[in-house]
């Protein structure tokens, strides 16, 4: 058995046997530093890595109206941060209140650390 989302994706579909036949969903594999652009999709899609407990990814898109970064599940990360130069744009995962001891997440404090380290439009 695989390990990748599409694996994963058959085997919740499997579970509810009764919706196979009404759900058509294209599974894409994403890595880091991969870019495509979504059929029917006036876009392009870059992927960067996060800092979490299990990989997971960060997206950056891009289109002829602007950019923008959504960040996922994660703790700030230089990635994201490179990721986000110059967006319009940047969603970040903020969880937890100031002060709060996490890892794989973020918080405030810990999120404006690393936005310092970025260049903004």
């Amino acid at each position: 058995m695989g390990d990748g989302t599409e694996d994963w994706f058959s085997r919740v579909l499997g579970a509810y046997e009764y919706i196979l036949d009404g759900v058509d969903v294209d599974v894409i594999e994403l890595s880091p530093g991969k870019e495509f652009t979504p059929e029917g999709f006036d876009c392009e899609i870059t992927c960067a890595a996060t800092d979490h407990s299990v990989p997971t990814l960060a997206y950056r898109v891009t289109a002829e109206d602007g950019e923008f970064v959504y960040s996922g599940d994660t703790a700030p990360c230089r990635d994201i941060m490179d990721l986000a130069v110059e967006a319009d744009l940047l969603i970040h995962e903020c969880s937890f209140p100031a002060g709060t001891k996490v890892t794989n997440h973020t918080t405030p404090s810990t999120l404006l650390k690393c936005l310092r380290t970025i260049t903004t439009r």
